[in-house]
């Protein structure tokens, strides 16, 4: 070792007794950013700097290094196999000039095995000690140090290993889902707790070696939102994680609509250098054609049926709801940017009988998509992309669409549908979308459509991590999903459903906690704004859906939707509710009819409430206060007359404590005198009733404590 070192370094020394760097050499920069930073290095395809004793796997081909500050501006960068003291020089080269960051062209590894010891270094060229190398001498062999050299200072060492990453090294690893891949839970946004797109992928990962939420994160975000909105909770979420694992770099695997979520990130100013790799699972990066269909008429279209039954479904609920006249209406005027966003930036995907149509003209601009292609290079340039397409191999994925102009404006504006043409694809994303960006994927699936290769890729997206396959792989099956329930609800009220067969899903309302008996069922939690419960595969049958009134109560809606591969239907209620008060509703679901029926029962009269002469006060002042009763005169003649019972009630009690037998003819006198009093003054109080001023409310009001008055205190 020591004599090949010894006979390297005098290669090492000839190449530098020049005056000029190497032509193995290439600036990368002069950003003196570079040079104020820690020293760093990596190889390609790496994008950020390696860590001290970790593994990677890089390949033979060009190696970064930064120029640190306290070196002098003529430096020396080389990279070793082994360890300090007893190492093979691979490659090095001088660098003369102010760069701050440096590329050797060309490194070659040899044939390494796992965890072979490697390191790079940059040293100031007055160390470089002339014809005997001494401090590259020292490096490889071990002699002694120039007595001037200082760790830190004047040189710098960054040690790595060759090959497979262990667990204690896993970086941070984000999982971003697509369009409906996110629900709301509690305020919260969960990766797809229904169709379990991820859970495969997922749980992969933990069962590898990942730590949930400590190297294996969850990104669930409202992707009816602008996808710049949900980057920005993105650029959030990586901070977070930062903290959490005191790191500087996370890795992302997105898939689908996840992946645009992921380029916005990394395009703009709050990108902090900290993605590694980049993996894009079938991630429309020119768009889809589908999201025509959806943003233009309102018809939602996604790929598989089931998948677009739940966005239809939940569009139509969400429109009701809100005030929106159809789904189209939703769509476009709350509006659902980041369905906008998916619309295709390419020629040809729209013809009409004569002609097919150049982009832009006659087409839905995509800004968003343009701006994400043309700084995709710059992507590139900072992270480790991976691009992963699927193909079903039927050529049955929407390409384009034949158009007429419209006779339904708004919708169609650009041109209604009149036939529909189809190529190779995942059955969402075409081919094209991904190939006519960034020409042939690093990987492609075969046989899977947009949702399956999702777990179908996860081994090839760990072994591209990790430097090495998983050596288990979670292939779980979920119940296939062929129809559903779901229950929205417009508060103030929160719900409990109990199934045909007796499960419950949805509030406790004796323990105020949640229950879930209904399996795969879906419930967003009572602390989410406008509560939902999702039931997949519903049992035909009675549902119950039990209501309590929350808050001050108040008008409320339930709005129940049904869907299934090839229709939809929905049915909804409104009415009111008190504070705490429990009204039933029955939906009926059949098994031979998709049609639903939402029934309320009527609930029992609320138990009588005694009124009082002194409740008749209170409530006439209110009344006033209200301009239900807004003449003076008339208020201030039904407080008179409340308090005139107040005085007669009192007078009549005190004598029919005394017994019949033992009243004296003045005590009885008094008491009939008393009664008729009564009489007189519930007579006036009607007569006030009537006065024209008064609003139907205050005449309900006055009738109400005249009718209890005459039936609970004239019991002569």
């Amino acid at each position: 070792m020591r004599r090949t070192a010894t006979i390297l370094f005098c290669a090492l020394c000839f190449l530098l007794s020049g005056s000029v760097a190497s032509a193995n050499t290439t600036v990368l920069s002069n950003d003196p950013s570079y040079a104020l930073a820690p020293f760093s290095f990596y190889c390609q395809p790496y994008k950020y700097s390696f860590e001290n004793n970790k593994h990677y796997v890089p390949t033979d081909g060009p190696c970064a290094f930064s120029m640190p500050s306290t070196i002098g501006s003529q430096k020396i960068i080389a990279v070793y196999q082994g360890a300090v003291g007893n190492a093979t020089l691979l490659a090095g080269d001088g660098v003369f000039n102010t760069a701050t960051l440096v590329q050797e062209d060309l490194v070659a590894f040899g044939a390494p095995v796992q965890d072979q010891d490697y390191f790079a270094v940059v040293w100031d060229y007055d160390l470089f000690g002339g014809s005997t190398g001494a401090l590259g001498q020292a490096l490889a062999t071990g002699t002694a140090l120039p007595v001037d050299a200082v760790l830190g200072q004047n040189y710098f060492i960054l040690p790595w290993k060759w090959g497979t990453k262990p667990p204690s090294e896993y970086e941070p690893v984000v999982i971003i889902p697509g369009i409906l891949g996110s629900w709301e839970k509690n305020g919260e946004w969960v990766v797809d707790p229904i169709l379990h797109t991820y859970d495969n992928l997922i749980d992969t990962f933990l069962a590898n070696g990942y730590v949930e939420n400590q190297t294996l994160f969850r990104f669930g975000y409202n992707w009816e939102e602008p996808n710049e909105v949900s980057a920005h909770m993105l650029a959030n979420k990586i901070q977070q994680i930062k903290q959490t694992c005191a790191c500087s770099h996370v890795d992302i695997v997105a898939h689908s609509m996840g992946g645009l979520v992921a380029l916005y990130y990394i395009e703009n100013s709050e990108y902090q250098n900290d993605v590694g790799q980049l993996f894009l699972v079938a991630t429309p990066l020119s768009g889809a054609p589908k999201a025509y269909k959806t943003w233009e008429g309102g018809e939602v279209d996604f790929g598989e049926p089931i998948p677009n039954a739940f966005m239809q479904t939940k569009f139509w609920l969400e429109a009701r709801g809100s005030g929106y006249a159809s789904v189209f209406d939703y769509i476009r005027n709350r509006p659902i940017e980041s369905i906008h966003e998916l619309l295709p930036v390419y020629n040809n995907y729209l013809s009409t009988a004569t002609t097919t149509l150049q982009y832009p003209t006659g087409y839905p601009i995509n800004g968003f998509l343009e701006t994400i292609i043309a700084k995709l290079n710059q992507v590139y340039g900072k992270v480790r992309v991976n691009t992963i397409l699927a193909d079903t191999l039927l050529n049955t994925t929407i390409s384009g669409f034949l158009i007429e102009p419209s006779t339904e404006l708004p919708k169609w504006e650009h041109g209604k549908i009149v036939g529909t043409f189809f190529s190779a694809g995942d059955g969402t994303v075409p081919r094209t979308s991904i190939e006519n960006i960034i020409g042939v994927a690093d990987k492609e699936f075969d046989g899977v459509n947009h949702l399956q290769v999702v777990a179908t890729s996860s081994s090839y997206i760990f072994e591209n991590l990790n430097n090495n396959g998983p050596t288990t792989i979670i292939n779980k099956t979920y119940r296939v999903v062929t129809s559903f329930l779901y229950f929205k609800l417009f508060s103030p009220i929160d719900m409990q459903i109990v199934a045909p067969d007796g499960k419950r899903l949805g509030k406790d309302f004796s323990t105020n906690t949640e229950i879930n008996e209904i399996p795969d069922a879906f419930y967003s939690g009572f602390s989410t704004g406008n509560e939902y419960a999702v039931i997949v595969n519903p049992i035909p049958g009675n549902y119950s859906l039990q209501t309590i009134g929350t808050g001050s109560g108040g008008a409320y809606t339930i709005i129940t939707g049904y869907g299934d591969s090839a229709t939809t239907t929905q049915a909804e209620i409104t009415s009111s509710t008190t504070p705490a008060q429990v009204i039933n509703h029955t939906l009926a679901f059949s098994s031979t009819s998709t049609v639903l029926t939402l029934t309320k029962e009527t609930p029992p009269p609320p138990p009588p409430v005694a009124l009082t002469p002194d409740s008749c006060i209170g409530d006439m002042t209110k009344a006033y206060k209200n301009k239900w009763i807004t003449k003076k005169a008339v208020y201030e003649g039904l407080v008179f007359d409340c308090k005139a019972l107040r005085d007669l009630f009192k007078t009549r009690d005190s004598i029919e404590k005394v017994p019949l037998a033992n009243r004296t003819k003045a005590q009885k006198a008094l008491l009939s005198a008393t009664y008729e009093g009564i009489k007189r003054v519930l007579a006036h109080m009607d007569l006030l009733a009537k006065d024209k001023t008064n609003t139907q409310d205050a005449v309900l009001l006055i009738h109400s404590y005249t009718t209890w008055f005459r039936d609970h205190e004239l019991h002569q």
